[in-house]
């Protein structure tokens, strides 16, 4: 790593992990499939689940959250 290039914020690196292990198990899922054509049936639902908690942890994950101690801090009065 060059040491002029700026840090990866790990928000962002936990959003691309999380959308590429969908987009892996989501082929995976598919290869599934192709193996075995009679599981077509039953996998259209588990795309749709697989899809949707995917789809819920990515943006769990790229919300920003508020400072936690935010409001634990007590805000001292400007010097004059």
């Amino acid at each position: 790593m060059n040491p002029d290039t700026p840090p990866v914020q790990p928000r962002v690196r936990r959003v691309v992990g999380l959308i590429v292990a969908g987009l892996v198990v989501e082929a995976g899922l598919l290869v599934v499939v192709k193996l075995g054509p009679a599981l077509a049936v039953i996998m259209h639902p588990v795309y749709l689940i697989v899809a949707l908690a995917f789809g819920l942890a990515i943006w769990h994950a790229s919300r920003r959250r508020e400072d936690r101690r935010h409001s634990d801090r007590r805000h001292t009065a400007p010097r004059e």
